[in-house]
């Protein structure tokens, strides 16, 4: 067997995935992109995000399984109507993360808060409250964490692990057909 590298995340959060690839494979591959894209690193950079993203799409499915999704507006103490029916399920997204010049991307899988869903109606900042737990003042209890990332991760773990590496060489091999080399 060849030497094994484990590649995580950094910036001092705990890695979501950590992944154990064989050192020749992984040189292989890296070859395999310098050939197809000599001198450009943003193509190296969207060809392995989106290996990334496939890989990653059980994870995002079986996360949207998880949350449980309202049926009914809900009303807030104050009286007013916040936030749709089924709102965090449908703000669970794939999210590219910032590239950094020279670094490799970043996926995550998570509740969109930006862009069109910043907005109070379609956001889904409130899946930390539901994830590490929260103490409300005004009812004066404190609600238990969920962890619904945990039981994603822990159910598509072994499936993202295997397809990482398999989806990467076949966007490869689709792009060295596609400029017939």
């Amino acid at each position: 067997m060849g030497v094994f590298r484990q590649l995580q995340g950094g910036g001092g959060h705990r890695p979501l995935v950590e992944l154990d690839i064989n050192e020749a494979e992984l040189k292989q591959i890296v070859r395999d992109l310098e050939r197809l894209f000599p001198a450009d690193d943003i193509k190296v950079r969207k060809t392995v995000r989106g290996a990334m993203r496939s890989a990653l799409r059980p994870t995002l499915e079986k996360l949207q399984e998880i949350v449980p999704s309202r049926k009914y507006w809900k009303a807030t103490l104050r009286g007013e109507n916040k936030g749709k029916p089924g709102q965090l399920n449908r703000s669970l997204a794939l999210i590219n993360g910032k590239n950094i010049r020279k670094k490799m991307p970043a996926v995550y899988v998570g509740p969109r808060v930006k862009g069109s869903y910043s907005k109070a109606d379609t956001s889904g900042f409130y899946m930390y409250f539901l994830e590490y737990g929260y103490f409300n003042k005004i009812l004066g209890k404190s609600f238990a964490p969920r962890r619904y990332f945990d039981k994603a991760k822990a159910a598509t773990e072994q499936q993202v692990y295997g397809d990482i590496i398999p989806k990467l060489k076949a966007t490869i091999a689709r792009r060295f057909k596609k400029k017939g080399l």
